[in-house]
C-alpha cells in the first residue's frame, strides 16, 4: 500500500488543546444527511461541518443544522463521523481528502484545507498555535487564509524560536517598516 508523507507525529487536540501523540488521534466531523439517508456509508458526499483532530476519547459538539446547512433544505440529521488520523496517510485516505476538496456543493472547503495543512505540511501544526497572536500584532495579515502561505508559517516558527518574545515582534515590525520605505 502506498503511504503519504505526514507532517508530524504530534497534533494539538481541537477539544482539549492538549498534545496528541502517535496513534491516539482521530479526525472527527459532523455529516448532515436527510433522515432517509442515515444509513449511507461513511464518507458520503453529504453536507459536513467540523473536521477536527481530537483524542480518541473526545467527542465534539454537533452545531445546529441551520448553522451549516446554508441553502440546503431541512430537516437534516447530524451524525458524528470519525476515523483514525493514520487513515489519511494511506493513498485511499489522501485521495478521499482530495475528493472532498473537489465537491462543488461542499460548503466546508476551508476546514478541509486546514485539515490537509495540519496533516501534510511540516511544522504547520506548531506554527498555527501562534497565528492569532501574530495577526493581532499585525505581524501577519488579518485576511482569512493569507497567513497560511509558506512565508507566514516561517515567520510563526521564528517567533516560536524567539521564546514568544514581544521584543521579537517589535524588531520584526521595525524591519518590515524599514523594508517598506
Amino acid at each position: 500500500m502506498l503511504t503519504v508523507k505526514k507532517s508530524s507525529d504530534t497534533f494539538i487536540c481541537d477539544v482539549c488543546n492538549k498534545e496528541i501523540r502517535g496513534g491516539d488521534g482521530l479526525v472527527q466531523w459532523i455529516e448532515y444527511v436527510y433522515p432517509n439517508e442515515i444509513d449511507q456509508p461513511i464518507f458520503g458526499e453529504g453536507l459536513a461541518a467540523g473536521y477536527l483532530i481530537v483524542h480518541q476519547h473526545e467527542k465534539m459538539e454537533a452545531p445546529d443544522s441551520e448553522d451549516v446547512a446554508g441553502g440546503f433544505e431541512p430537516p437534516l440529521s447530524g451524525m458524528l463521523r470519525s476515523c483514525p488520523i493514520a487513515y489519511f496517510y494511506t493513498s485511499e485516505g489522501f485521495m478521499h481528502l482530495l475528493r472532498l476538496l473537489g465537491l462543488k456543493d461542499h460548503n466546508n472547503n476551508n476546514a478541509i484545507a486546514e485539515l490537509a495543512w495540519r496533516l501534510y505540511y511540516p511544522c504547520y501544526e506548531e506554527a498555527r498555535t501562534v497565528f492569532a497572536r501574530l495577526k493581532e500584532a499585525n505581524v501577519i495579515p488579518e485576511h482569512e487564509g493569507s497567513y497560511k502561505l509558506h512565508e507566514y508559517i516561517s515567520v510563526a516558527l521564528k517567533f516560536i524560536e524567539s521564546g514568544y518574545s514581544d521584543e521579537w515582534i517589535q524588531e520584526h515590525l521595525a524591519q518590515r517598516r524599514n523594508y517598506e520605505i
